[in-house]
């Protein structure tokens, strides 16, 4: 059925079926197997309902699939990732109410060092995007790039360019001093990516703003990030900024 037609038909409640003990046990059971049957079930009752649910009653199903999201299997992982991404899609911007509970995780599972985890991660974020708007991830984003891993720090920077357009429509606030820490990230293509993010963050925020984000760093560290600052404050138009006293 087209995504047409399915716009003209209500969405079906699922709660039931998508958390009743017996399913939220199998999703959080320790062996593959078990698990896997509670995955193939929850994708039953999705097909089943034409790919088109509500988004009411979930919360125990997402809490459940978190456990999948840690797991060291990389098969339960990706799986698990999978089954995220179709049920983003079933949802549509019903998605929207379980961004904060079911992104982070997801948006941790980027530190993998397993292209193919990675690769699954990313379709899983691309997916929430479409669905609920690229905003909802880019609000979530400050707190996860924030600790010093390359391959977070690399994915999420080139996400936020590749978004550039909704960070306005995002909280820029939460991203300042997560960015200023990754213009000294020792890595030269983050720090290249992170000066990148900040010109179009200070866009929609102001330059006082990333000023006042540098005024605790060491005065070596200072002394490094703050022409960064000032170019970009040029480049948006902003004149010359003032010398330190």
């Amino acid at each position: 059925m087209g995504a047409s037609m399915l716009d003209s038909l209500p969405r079906a409640d699922v709660s039931k079926d998508l958390s009743n003990s017996k399913l939220i046990a199998k999703l959080r059971d320790a062996n593959w197997k078990t698990k896997k049957e509670g995955y193939d079930k929850v994708i039953e009752v999705i097909n089943a309902a034409n790919q088109w649910i509500l988004p009411n009653g979930l919360g125990e199903l997402f809490g459940a699939l978190k456990a999948g999201l840690v797991d060291k299997n990389k098969n339960v992982l990706k799986t698990c990732l999978s089954l995220i991404t179709k049920i983003a899609k079933a949802l549509g911007p019903g998605a929207k109410q379980y961004s904060k509970e079911v992104m982070i995780p997801v948006l941790q599972t980027l530190a993998d060092k397993d292209k193919l985890v990675r690769g699954c991660s990313l379709e899983t974020i691309e997916t929430w995007k479409q669905e609920v708007g690229a905003e909802q991830v880019i609000n979530l984003t400050g707190k996860i790039i924030q600790p010093d891993n390359p391959e977070i720090r690399t994915a999420l920077l080139k996400f936020l360019i590749e978004n550039k357009d909704s960070i306005q429509k995002s909280e820029v606030d939460q991203l300042i001093k997560p960015l200023i820490d990754c213009l000294s990230d020792k890595t030269p293509e983050i720090r290249k990516l992170a000066e990148e993010v900040v010109l179009e963050t200070m866009r929609s925020s102001s330059y006082d703003l990333f000023l006042k984000g540098i005024q605790d760093l060491k005065p070596a560290m200072k002394q490094t990030i703050k022409p960064i600052l000032d170019s970009c404050k040029q480049k948006i138009g902003g004149g010359s900024a003032p010398e330190e006293k």
